[in-house]
């Protein structure tokens, strides 16, 4: 009954949440100068153009009246229609957004399959030749600016090396073409976080190792890799699962860059597209998608906290 509470009311916060990304929104894009109208036509156009243009679009109403339609049409499901494209703005986004949770899900899977249990070795094996060489490349991972790794993979792989194409999407994932394009995409996001999750499974791991059961674990004869995996991974992995969660919906922020680099057709280069087009409406369907993501994303995470360790309760 309490998880039931618990759901229902964080669901019921995402409405507020809702409104108040719409607000910062619309106040934001009404200090951008510049006029949309005048963009789409061209400077060159006839003042009766671009005036009948502005009616079109709605631009010529106060903007207490364009921002109660807008927040209104939103809750009634409607994100309005985009001022470039003339297509209704959850059409454009659907596909975008299947193709940025495709790239963000593959590198996300890739930095933790290889983060865990990395950040295991360094904790087990500590002070030795295995925890610094990791220890160093997570520092690598940190400091390294994103557009230089993927400008530098570019280079290498799909340039010198030949090895993987370096633009567009190939397909679905389960298809040859479609794995080859996203790989050098996924491992670049995979880098962003990849180095958090490393260097916090290690601390993670090396304060459950000192704790008493661990001792009482090892005391009854357990293997090692029992100890390990069955009595430290498990109660190590809790606050690695918020980072997760919470590097899930960072990344997001991140396929902008990747996704302009590697030209891919996802969520984040549109956002991209519409703010050099001014394309109001298409800038805030895509940013409150990003926000949806995030929201369902630490809902989840707190949610899977209860199958890691029963003795958390939500009041």
């Amino acid at each position: 009954m309490r998880m039931k509470k618990y759901i229902l009311k964080r669901l019921l916060w995402i409405v507020p949440l809702i409104f108040l990304v719409q607000t910062l929104l619309f106040l934001l894009l009404t200090v951008i100068p510049g006029d949309i109208a005048v963009l789409i036509a061209t400077p060159n156009a006839p003042p009766e153009t671009i005036e009948a243009l502005r009616e079109e679009l709605g631009l010529e109403r106060p903007l207490i009246v364009q921002y109660i339609d807008y927040v209104t049409s939103v809750f009634r499901g409607d994100l309005g229609k985009s001022f470039i494209f003339r297509l209704p703005v959850s059409e454009i986004l659907v596909g975008r957004l299947i193709n940025s949770l495709e790239l963000v899900t593959v590198g996300m899977m890739i930095a933790v399959v290889a983060g865990i249990p990395l950040g295991v070795i360094a904790a087990i094996k500590r002070d030795s030749l295995y925890d610094r060489f990791i220890c160093t490349g997570v520092l690598f991972g940190i400091s390294v600016p994103l557009f230089f790794i993927e400008l530098m993979t570019i280079l290498i792989f799909g340039l010198y090396l030949g090895w993987f194409p370096v633009s567009q999407r190939g397909g679905p994932i389960w298809t040859v073409e479609g794995l080859r394009h996203i790989i050098l995409p996924a491992l670049c996001l995979a880098s962003i976080c990849l180095a958090m999750i490393v260097r916090l499974t290690r601390s993670s791991m090396l304060d459950v190792l000192s704790e008493d059961y661990i001792l009482t674990a090892r005391s009854k004869g357990l293997k090692e890799r029992v100890v390990i995996v069955t009595h430290a991974l498990k109660n190590a992995l809790i606050p690695v699962v918020t980072v997760i969660g919470l590097q899930y919906g960072f990344l997001f922020g991140n396929t902008v860059v990747t996704e302009v680099i590697f030209d891919w057709p996802g969520i984040g280069r549109l956002t991209y597209e519409s703010i050099i087009m001014r394309d109001f409406p298409l800038i805030r369907g895509a940013v409150l998608c990003i926000a949806l993501v995030f929201i369902v994303i630490n809902l989840l995470v707190d949610l899977i906290y209860l199958r890691l360790d029963p003795r958390i309760e939500y009041d």
